[in-house]
């Protein structure tokens, strides 16, 4: 089914751009200024894949592979000077305002999300927190290798996504987190996460009981099968 709300990042080598409409992306595809290698990732996800892979874009990947129509020969176009050579460069991410992006995006925190420094600091004393701008925190949470995620810092950002940030953030947030432990084999983080969001460690992380739970269940509800046993003995314990 197509999500005409959805945002996505789309991306092509060590650039990427968003999050933009899929109505944009569309219109990029079938302008030929998103390439059919650019990858996609939707927001609120922590995974790139090919543009094929949704039937969002489909219909605008078969009109951007037709040839395009011309109205002079190929004779003619051999011998013009703005022909492409066959050494071309491979085709570029064009920028949001080239693809004539109709959403605001949040360009002064931009995906400069650093995860290695708290977003607030440790024991909390208050039932809110600020948070960096949801679109740049998704957008980083993309970009940023997994194994930030594994020390300390990185983790109470998570705990703190979870905790206090929208669901499509905390979902985010999840996922990265079960990405990382899996990637590295770091089951013993779960047992750090819940201790946190249950406020239960050495020293009380201040968290509320009400935002402690509702992260709780977040993880719940992303766990993967082979990790929920783990998760379920600390998050009751």
């Amino acid at each position: 089914m197509t999500q005409a709300t959805a945002d996505w990042y789309v991306a092509l080598g060590n650039k990427s751009v968003g999050p933009i409409p899929t109505e944009t992306v569309i219109r990029g595809i079938e302008s030929r200024k998103v390439p059919l290698e650019a990858k996609v990732c939707r927001a609120g996800d922590s995974h790139w894949s090919e543009l094929s892979d949704f039937l969002e874009f489909r219909d605008a990947l078969v009109k951007s592979s037709a040839p395009p129509q011309a109205d002079v020969s190929a004779t003619t176009l051999a011998e013009s000077s703005d022909a492409p050579s066959a050494h071309a460069s491979r085709p570029r991410l064009v920028s949001e305002a080239e693809l004539v992006v109709d959403v605001t995006l949040d360009n002064a925190a931009g995906s400069s999300v650093d995860w290695g420094r708290r977003f607030h600091a440790y024991f909390l004393v208050a039932s809110e927190v600020q948070l960096p701008a949801e679109s740049a925190l998704l957008r980083s949470l993309v970009e940023t290798p997994r194994e930030t995620f594994l020390h300390d810092e990185g983790l109470w950002n998570l705990a703190l996504c979870l905790s206090f940030g929208s669901e499509r953030l905390g979902q985010a947030a999840a996922g990265v987190f079960f990405e990382a432990i899996e990637a590295f084999n770091r089951a013993d983080r779960i047992e750090w996460m819940c201790r946190t969001l249950r406020s239960s460690g050495f020293m009380p992380s201040g968290i509320p009981r009400a935002a402690g739970n509702r992260a709780l269940d977040l993880l719940r509800r992303s766990c993967p099968p082979e990790m929920r046993p783990a998760l379920q003995v600390q998050a009751e314990y």
